[in-house]
């Protein structure tokens, strides 16, 4: 179940961003959580890489276009961060 306060979705947004600036074109992440993986795509527009067997458990890796965030400062901001 998602974080009802979102903190994860800010981060990845963070990373997101972070990496525009850096010049880097894509962000990965990974999950073991199936159910997780589904909610990255649908509700945060990631993209599915591949799926790996690691000792008999999937983990999926998901990707996603950097992009420049310009109203992350004050979202960030918003939230006392």
């Amino acid at each position: 179940m998602p974080n009802s306060h979102r903190l994860g979705r800010l981060i990845a947004w963070w990373a997101l961003n972070r990496a525009a600036e850096q010049g880097l074109a894509w962000v990965r992440r990974g999950t073991g959580q199936e159910q997780l993986a589904r909610y990255y795509q649908e509700a945060q527009g990631w993209d599915l890489l591949r799926i790996v067997d690691r000792r008999g458990a999937k983990v999926f890796f998901l990707q996603r276009e950097a992009k420049a965030l310009p109203e992350l400062v004050d979202l960030m901001a918003s939230r006392g961060l």
